[in-house]
């Protein structure tokens, strides 16, 4: 059910009043209306105050005010309430002054009929209430407007003169608002854009589009600049004339330069793409070079290997074979002694050709003692072939993870190559240190004539440039890196950094003190109370054992009394035994030679021990000596050398 429509009628003549309300109980499109009778201003005021009224209808001459006292009154109780006047015709001037005066109507009571009164009091009605809806919609926009600070909202009449200055405008430009009004918007461009005319292309853009989108540097009131978006829009009345424009403005400085600095990072990021994948192609062609050259010097090295041992190795092999079957066929001894001589000469060419051809192929130093003692050895090889080689380490003490040491060797190995076949020089340097970052320094340096970098870089080819890239890719899988400084006429440096792992070490040969297990059973022992020297031998070579045995115990004042496989025997025999001499070899599974040596010389410091090894090199002599051993004996070597060694120190040694 709809709510009746209350309408106060203030009318001083109750005959009119009662003449309305008949008129309003008809069909007048008026939705339930309901007639409020008030004969005075007072009473009228009173309801107004009390109950909720639609509309009012006001004689302007009532027994208490008349003319326009009665408007004003009502209007400064209520300006909500749509009012209708009532006059006679001879006031109609005075209607029209109340209309200015807040009224939404008026009628003249000569021509006042049933349907002029219910058109009057709807479009009354009607009209309030557009007014207030125009008056929210508005208090809401001034809201919107004064309470958007971070926007600049400023209005320009058609001339571009600014006419509305937010509170936006004044934090964003600096300028108050009454140093703004009135003036044309130009002077918040840069000078330059003013010159080029563009305030007036801004509001011919927006003359013609209605709305003019605009990014552009802005000027505020202490000279600073700021990048600004926003947008020019022309305001147009009903008729599509143009009445002026508004111009929206935000600072958006932050946003173009974070926009520039991601352009920069995307460009950058482009360019190392490229980069990266020009490297990777570049890097695919030098692998596909290379993985070729590795094949043919593979079959090179095959070809090598097969001539050298059929020209060489098997040529000795089968004069000694001659020489012992004509020493079958002689029945001369001084001449038999003869031949056996030369063949044991041959044969000990043979074993020199042997070892030298392992060492190349597989440095056993390396793999047993680590990088220090290996890069000694390279430097010993190395001046063979008249390059003189100055390690420097320092006090570093270098315990390498295996993969680590081999790839550091054969790096230094390939650059020592370089510089004696391009520098021009005979001497190299090469040395080692730890740096605070927990990184292995490797710097290999000659004072040659040193090269062009970009020459090599461009010579894709050479198998310099394949050597150096092949050491670059297996550091940078390792996550180190090779630099390399050059200066034609003054030498090289190569600089090879490596990450130390943390607790990575070598085997025991670098000092690590291992836990073995339990002595394994020694193979056969014998003891002797005669005053033999009894003899311990160590060897993991069974035939090297029973060759030794055959030649020692063929004397009248040796004994082997015991032979060991590995370090561990050894010493297990030792404490069973206590032999005169311990023969001791430097390879062995399990324990070798050198931690044998330092464990037996510290519990029975009194035994003697010489030192076996198919290396025959001051190295590994060194080797043993370091651990305290007595004497060091090629195996290679003559049977009277160690037959001479073990009576030289055995004699009149007996352990405690």
């Amino acid at each position: 059910m709809n709510e009746p429509i209350k309408i106060l009628f203030i009318e001083g003549n109750p005959a009119d009043a009662e003449l309305v309300r008949e008129w309003l109980k008809n069909p007048s499109g008026i939705p339930s209306p309901q007639l409020i009778h008030a004969r005075t201003l007072q009473e009228g005021l009173d309801i107004v105050g009390t109950t909720d009224v639609h509309a009012i209808l006001l004689d302007l001459n009532l027994p208490d005010a008349n003319g326009l006292e009665p408007l004003n009154r009502m209007r400064s109780v209520t300006s909500s309430i749509p009012i209708v006047v009532i006059t006679v015709a001879e006031e109609e001037p005075l209607a029209l002054v109340a209309i200015q005066s807040g009224a939404q109507d008026y009628i003249l009571k000569s021509q006042m009929h049933p349907g002029l009164l219910s058109r009057g009091l709807l479009y009354a009605m009607e009209r309030e209430k557009n007014e207030r809806v125009e008056l929210e919609s508005e208090r809401k926009f001034r809201l919107f407007v004064e309470g958007a600070t971070g926007l600049a909202f400023i209005l320009l009449d058609p001339n571009g003169n600014i006419i509305h200055w937010n509170s936006g405008a004044q934090k964003l430009f600096g300028y108050p608002e009454e140093a703004a009004l009135g003036r044309h918007f130009s002077f918040l461009v840069s000078p330059d854009d003013q010159k080029q005319g563009r305030p007036e292309a801004e509001l011919q853009n927006a003359r013609k589009q209605e709305k003019g989108d605009d990014d552009h540097w802005l000027v505020r009131a202490d000279g600073t600049r700021f990048w600004a978006s926003g947008a020019v829009t022309g305001i147009r009345d009903d008729k599509e004339n143009l009445i002026g424009f508004a111009k929206v403005v935000r600072d958006t400085t932050l946003q173009k330069e974070a926009n520039e600095k991601l352009a920069q990072l995307n460009r950058t990021l482009e360019e190392r793409v490229n980069k990266r994948t020009w490297e990777l192609v570049r890097n695919q062609e030098r692998l596909r070079a290379m993985a070729s050259d590795l094949i043919l010097t593979e079959q090179r090295e095959r070809r090598r290997l097969a001539s050298d041992l059929h020209d060489y190795l098997a040529q000795l092999l089968v004069v000694c074979r001659l020489k012992l079957n004509q020493g079958q066929l002689s029945h001369d001894m001084d001449g038999m002694r003869k031949i056996i001589q030369e063949a044991d000469q041959f044969l000990d060419q043979s074993l020199t050709y042997t070892r030298t051809l392992v060492t190349q192929l597989c440095p056993t130093c390396l793999y047993e003692f680590g990088l220090h003692a290996a890069l000694i050895w390279l430097g010993s090889e190395m001046e063979k072939q008249g390059l003189k080689v100055h390690l420097n380490k320092g006090n570093v003490v270098l315990i390498l993870p295996e993969d680590h040491a081999i790839l550091i060797y054969q790096s230094v190995r390939e650059l020592l190559h370089n510089v004696l076949k391009h520098s021009g020089v005979k001497e190299a340097t090469v040395m080692l240190s730890i740096q605070p970052d927990n990184r292995l320094h490797i710097q290999v340096e000659d004072r040659g004539r040193g090269f062009d970098q970009s020459h090599v870089e461009r010579d894709e080819g050479s198998s310099t440039k394949f050597g150096l890239f092949s050491i670059r890719e297996r550091l940078e899988a390792l996550d180190g890196t090779m630099t390399i400084t050059s200066i034609p006429q003054n030498g090289t440096q190569v600089l090879l950094q490596v990450p130390l792992k943390t607790g990575s070490g070598n085997s025991t040969h670098q000092g690590e003190i291992a836990n073995f297990s339990s002595p394994s059973t020694p193979m056969h022992y014998s003891q002797s109370s005669s005053e033999n020297i009894r003899i311990l031998l160590v060897d993991d070579h069974k035939m090297v054992r029973e060759g030794f045995c055959h030649i020692l115990n063929a004397q009248g004042d040796l004994k082997v009394v015991g032979e060991a496989e590995d370090g561990i025997q050894a010493i297990a025999l030792c404490q069973s035994l206590r032999p005169d001499v311990v023969l001791m070899d430097l390879q062995m599974p399990n324990m070798n030679g050198l931690e044998a040596c330092k464990r037996i010389k510290r519990e029975f410091p009194g035994t003697v021990i010489i030192g076996l090894s198919v290396y025959d090199n001051s190295e590994v002599a060194r080797w043993f000596l370091d651990v305290n051993a007595d004497a060091f004996v090629a195996k290679g070597g003559s049977a009277e050398s160690l037959i001479s060694a073990i009576r030289r120190y055995g004699h009149g040694r007996r352990p405690s």
